[in-house]
Parts: C-alpha cells; structure tokens; sequence
C-alpha cells in the first residue's frame, strides 16, 4: 500500500490485525478497510470502529437478507412451519412434547463438525435507522 503503509493480505483475502491503527492517518485507514472489503460508502458511515476494525483485520462477508422462517421439530422429528396462522396449533404440539419429556432425563452430545485446520472468529456488526 502507499503511504509507507504495509499490511498483510493472506490468500483468502484476510488482512492481517494491525496494531498500530490508531497512528493510522485517515488515507490510510481507507486503504486498508477498503482492501478488507468495505466500500467507500460502508467506510463514510463508520466512526470509531474503523480503528477496531483494523486492529482486528480479517475481511468484510457480505450478508444476504431473508425472510426469517421458524421451524418446531417434534418429537417424532416432524417438522412444523410456524406462521400466524397455525401458530396456536403447533403451541399445543410443542406443550404436548414438553410434558412426554419434563419428567424423562435425557443428556445432550456434542454435534459433529469438520475441521480443516483453520479457524475463523467472526466480529457481526450491523447499522440500522
């Protein structure tokens, strides 16, 4: 980057954290927030936190809005659709389903997962009026 600014991009896009952010001149904090993924836009609305983010580096992920959809699975394994208008009807299903299970003892086990090696964290961040 210009401006004596040299940032690490690893080759799946993340920038590397930078410690010293806040010494960053303006120029500079949007070369870097901009090489993480974020538009000139996106950087105009951001105050505070583009310090934190460059001191966090990774790269932005885009999001895709979509209707939320909610989902009771039964005890059978079924499952149910909640909309308002059958919402009253899958209540009774799942009441039903906690009385069957209130007095049994059950145990939980921890779901499978892959691991390739890497392992990301992820900081949501969101702005809304």
């Amino acid at each position: 980057m210009g401006n004596n600014l040299t940032v690490k991009k690893f080759s799946d896009g993340r920038i590397e954290p930078t410690e010293n952010a806040k010494s960053l001149t303006e120029k500079q904090q949007y070369e870097v927030l901009n090489e993480m993924g974020y538009t000139e836009k996106e950087i105009e609305k951001l105050s505070a936190e583009k310090v934190t983010l460059i001191t966090e580096g990774g790269v932005k992920v885009n999001v895709t809005q979509s209707e939320m959809v909610y989902k009771y699975y039964d005890l059978s394994g079924k499952e149910h659709i909640i909309t308002p208008e059958n919402e009253a009807e899958i209540n009774k299903i799942r009441e039903a389903d906690f009385k069957k299970i209130k007095g049994d003892k059950f145990s939980t086990s921890a779901m499978g997962s892959i691991n390739d090696g890497r392992e990301f964290k992820y900081s949501y961040r969101t702005h809304f009026n």
